[in-house]
């Protein structure tokens, strides 16, 4: 089995398998030399519909979150540790033991939102336990953690589509329930995604070598039988993958104080949601990028949608923001280089290098006020809000991103 892909993925050629992962919804896959892959319209859409709804292939808690999320259902405990845990490898842990047992067979995940969503596969903990385990003493930044994690879920999974094809293929093969596509993900789907590891240089290279020395170590403790550990330019083609294309897990957090909306005197302190961990969904993963989009995320533990927040007419790109907005130009645009590879030529970046936005924006405010999305979710792109501060000493789009990503990009 290769772990590289192929280049196929990212040209025309790859618009079939792309336009498999969005059956069923009135959304189609295009390709130009400009733009690479993109979503467009299959119809016209009207503001507030659900373009895509998704389960994500692999997702894992923050390295420093791992006692408070639930291996199973990845919620989020408010305050305190979860009490069960797997003593395998004491790197799960579990809100009940319903979820210990779910997650141990490998069907675990939270309860699927709405008809047309697939299944949740996951890997049964014992694939993944021993490999677990080396973590603990591994003296991983949290961030790097969390990768890691989900690159052990992403390998366990291609090694039972392995040993299982026909399952795999029965899998891949699925029906449809409400017009939308019913399919599990496969390894080939998560192929699909692209990879900035052949532009490392040799510094970046060698600052990933020993994070990659202890994930091929973890992965041949695994014991799995038949199993031929990736090399380390394999590795790097999954690393890069996951944390190029990764959406930020978040918990949201109660508001305080009494009454609704500040009324009758009551002050009301609403917090940011906290982010506590990351997910990969395939499909969501080919809406390119617009500081202006038409479409926003709403996600929650184990499901996402892309939903239009204006009319869009048949044909048009379906675009989401993987960033706050409310940065300043020159600051959205850095960040989208350095961490995604691409000038932002998206209309109000050029509306703004040519002077002509009198949008004003304070940095200092952008930092500290969560947006919010559909049902008050904190609306987030890829990984996040960036920039979004989460108070209370939550974790912020730039503290998730800074140990790994500096890594990752010069």
């Amino acid at each position: 089995r290769s772990f590289l892909g192929t280049p196929a993925a990212g040209a025309p050629e790859g618009l079939g398998a792309w336009g498999e992962l969005l059956r069923g919804w009135p959304v189609e896959a295009g390709w130009d030399a400009e733009r690479g892959r993109f979503v467009r319209a299959a119809r016209p859409v009207a503001k507030g519909e659900t373009v895509l709804r998704a389960v994500p292939y692999a997702a894992a808690p923050l390295g420093s979150h791992v006692k408070r999320v639930c291996g199973g259902c990845m919620q989020a405990r408010r305050g305190g540790r979860l009490e069960l845990y797997c003593p395998g490898c004491a790197q799960v842990f579990y809100c009940s033991q319903e979820c210990l047992e779910a997650h141990s067979r490998g069907t675990a995940g939270p309860a699927r939102r709405g008809s047309g969503t697939p299944t949740w596969r996951r890997p049964p903990h014992r694939l993944t336990c021993a490999p677990l385990k080396l973590f603990a003493s591994g003296n991983l930044d949290a961030e790097l953690e969390s990768v890691l994690r989900l690159v052990v879920e992403v390998v366990a999974l291609a090694h039972l589509e392995e040993a299982s094809p026909a399952a795999a293929t029965a899998a891949a093969e699925g029906g449809a329930a409400d017009g939308a596509a019913e399919r599990a993900l496969v390894h080939r789907d998560f192929l699909l995604l692209q990879s900035h590891h052949g532009g490392m240089d040799a510094r970046q290279r060698k600052e990933l070598k020993k994070p990659l020395a202890l994930l091929r170590r973890a992965l041949g403790a695994g014991g799995w039988p038949d199993f031929q550990v990736p090399s380390e330019e394999e590795l790097l083609s999954l690393v890069s993958r996951v944390d190029s294309n990764c959406f930020g897990m978040w918990s949201d957090r109660q508001s305080e104080g009494r009454g609704a909306g500040g009324q009758g005197g009551a002050e009301i302190n609403e917090k940011a949601p906290e982010c506590i961990g990351r997910e990969v969904y395939i499909p969501a993963s080919l809406f390119n990028h617009a500081c202006s989009p038409n479409c926003e995320i709403d996600a929650g533990h184990g499901w996402l949608e892309v939903v239009t927040v204006q009319d869009v007419p048949k044909g048009e790109e379906l675009l989401i923001s993987y960033i706050d907005v409310n940065r300043p130009s020159s600051a959205r645009r850095n960040y989208l280089k350095k961490f995604y590879k691409f000038d932002c030529k998206c209309p109000l970046c050029l509306e703004e290098a040519q002077g002509g936005s009198h949008k004003k924006y304070s940095y200092e405010r952008s930092q500290k006020t969560p947006k919010k999305g559909k049902q008050g979710r904190g609306r987030k792109g890829k990984k996040g809000a960036a920039g979004s501060q989460a108070p209370g000493g939550g974790l912020s789009e730039k503290d998730i991103d800074n140990a790994f990503q500096k890594l990752m990009s010069s």
